[in-house]
């Protein structure tokens, strides 16, 4: 089974893929920032809050992704599929890893929410759904994470999700899909 695995040298260990930063936890809309300088930073993508806060009209970032998170892998841009691929260190030409059928939203939008029932939940998740060439995920293994309840909601939203599986030269395979979620601050 392919793997994800560290990059060496001056680049961060990118091992367990899409990093996503929750800074206040309640769902709302998935929109791109605005537009960037060229040869500046990638795009961030983000969900904001459902509500403003106390004393204000405008809605935080909740959540922020790389990658967009209400698009399906057939979606993306080259640009952001050649991202996502970068964090797998050995995938060939015509190799794709797994990609959840719904997007990365069938992720992190459950792990977002439930983040509000968390006393302090300050850290990192990381994980890898093991999927199956069907598609299925077979495993869900937890590398970290702030509290035991959440590495149990992400085994359950893990083992729940559908996969477009991977290919490896072309034909399906077992790969597997990192989930990372970089826990911030509270509300």
């Amino acid at each position: 089974m392919a793997r994800p695995i560290p990059r060496r040298g001056g680049a961060p260990s990118l091992r367990h893929g899409l990093t996503l930063c929750a800074a206040a936890l309640a769902a709302g809309a998935v929109a791109p920032p605005p537009a960037l300088a060229q040869g500046s930073e990638p795009p961030r993508y983000t969900i904001k809050e459902e509500l403003p806060r106390t004393g204000s009209n405008l809605r935080r970032d909740a959540l922020t992704a790389a990658l967009p998170l209400n698009q399906r892998y057939e979606e993306l841009s080259p640009e952001d599929r050649r991202r996502f691929h970068a964090r797998y260190v050995q995938l060939g030409p015509g190799d794709e890893p797994p990609f959840p059928e719904d997007g990365l939203i069938a992720v992190y939008g459950p792990l977002h929410k439930a983040l509000r029932l968390q006393r302090d939940p300050r850290g990192v998740l990381e994980a890898i759904v093991h999927v199956d060439a069907a598609g299925r995920a077979t495993q869900v293994e937890i590398l970290s994470s702030p509290t035991p309840e959440l590495a149990k909601l992400t085994i359950l939203i893990g083992m729940e999700l559908r996969f477009k599986p991977a290919k490896c030269a072309g034909v399906a395979c077992a790969m597997g899909f990192p989930v990372q979620l970089r826990i911030r601050s509270r509300l």
